[in-house]
């Protein structure tokens, strides 16, 4: 009994350290995704090769969090609620990770650019929508903080909005390129920029899920929603 109670405090103080990290890692990578939005919207090649150089920290961080989940997972062996948490942790860690690489992908892709091209007209849409992809990106993390189950869903049903931006605007960018052969170029950067985004968003609706999977027990039923999702949420 006593082996027991020790082996289930050390565990906790495991979750608290690994929550510790991953919430560090979340705030590392929703500063990327700002820093090349900002980076997108003023053509500022300074800024995205920060970003670019950024995403070795997320990278060291995920894989300390790996290492740290299969430690915790060998020397406590936690069955159930605690197995699904630290698993949890783990899937979450990986998701902020790719999300690092996406917005490191969009630095490249900005430095590639003429400065003089990035004109608020050719990236107002885009702006657009990579600021409706950091807004779910900070609130599916605030959720994670807070066990906030609503907020996770409503993160998820959002994921549509983003998909719908991101149609239009790829749309505008094709016929912006067949009518200008000169915005060829700066058309095909800002499409790969538009799709990276968009993968962002559905990253953050993975952890959103995660979240969910993590807090409730069982994972959000059907495919991601097109309407109304308020009645997956009773509390």
């Amino acid at each position: 009994m006593v082996f027991a109670i020790r082996t289930t405090r050390a565990f906790a103080s495991d979750m608290r350290d690994l929550s510790g990290m991953l919430a560090h890692m979340g705030g590392l990578a929703q500063s990327q995704v700002a820093h090349v939005i900002e980076a997108l919207a003023t053509g500022d090649r300074e800024i995205a090769r920060e970003v670019v150089a950024g995403d070795a920290a997320i990278d060291a961080m995920q894989r300390t969090i790996g290492e740290r989940v299969v430690g915790t997972i060998a020397r406590r062996q936690p069955v159930a609620v605690g197995l699904r948490e630290v698993l949890g942790i783990w899937a979450i860690a990986s998701e902020l990770e790719r999300i690092g690489d996406l917005a490191k992908d969009i630095g490249k892709r900005i430095q590639a650019i003429n400065g003089e091209n990035m004109t608020l007209g050719s990236t107002l849409g885009l702006r657009h929508m990579a600021l409706a992809v950091l807004g779910q990106l900070r609130d599916v993390l605030d959720s994670l903080v807070q066990r906030d189950v609503k907020m996770a869903v409503d993160v998820w049903a959002r994921d549509e909005d983003v998909d719908r931006l991101c149609a239009q605007l790829s749309r505008e960018l094709v016929g912006r390129m067949a009518q200008d052969p000169d915005a060829v170029m700066l058309g095909i950067q800002l499409l790969f920029c538009t799709k990276n985004l968009e993968r962002v968003g559905d990253h953050a609706t993975n952890i959103a899920e995660a979240i969910y999977y993590v807090v409730e027990g069982r994972r959000l039923l059907g495919e991601r929603p097109k309407a109304d999702v308020t009645s997956i949420v009773t509390k």
